[in-house]
């Protein structure tokens, strides 16, 4: 994934809470707003996202290269502002979602969240959309750090197995 710690910001104009609907590798479905680490601080680097903005539900999105058939790890830092709500993450890959309730125990404090898919086309677009929050009030999800990796696990069961059938 292409700018998954939201660091590289052509255009950035410094605010610490800027509404945008331009990040670098990202397609910005529905406005955003970065975050620096003078408001809050990223999980990773300087900045992340907030996925609620201009009194809407933020959605971003990124179409990725892929492996027909191989199993991938998609993991991300998530967070929510107010340590009193449970807000809705949909994380789309292709076809096929998951909804993820978020909740913290303190405002802004990072979890990792973790996906596991297998690649059924060489290419497919990996969404974030923040479904639920009170954007009077600017409550609403923060997302850091999306990485997306190859299962290693897959080729580490394929060669158990064969040790075992040919030595066992």
């Amino acid at each position: 994934m292409g700018n998954g710690d939201f660091e590289y910001l052509p255009g950035y104009n410094g605010d610490a809470y800027q509404d945008t609907t331009y990040i670098y590798s990202w397609t910005v479905l529905s406005s955003t707003r970065v975050i620096s680490a003078e408001y809050w601080q990223g999980y990773s680097g300087s900045f992340s996202i907030f996925l609620i903005s201009n009194n809407a539900k933020g959605i971003i999105s990124q179409t990725i290269s892929l492996n027909i058939g191989v199993s991938y790890i998609l993991s991300f830092a998530v967070s929510v502002n107010s340590p009193s709500r449970i807000l809705n993450l949909r994380v789309s890959i292709g076809d096929s979602y998951e909804d993820l309730s978020i909740s913290v125990t303190q405002a802004m404090t990072w979890n990792i969240k973790t996906l596991y898919f297998k690649a059924m086309a060489e290419q497919t677009t990996i969404t974030f959309e923040g479904t639920d929050g009170d954007v009077d009030n600017g409550i609403g999800i923060a997302l850091d750090h999306i990485v997306l990796q190859k299962n290693g696990l897959s080729l580490f069961l394929i060669l158990l197995f064969s040790f075992c059938f040919f030595y066992g």
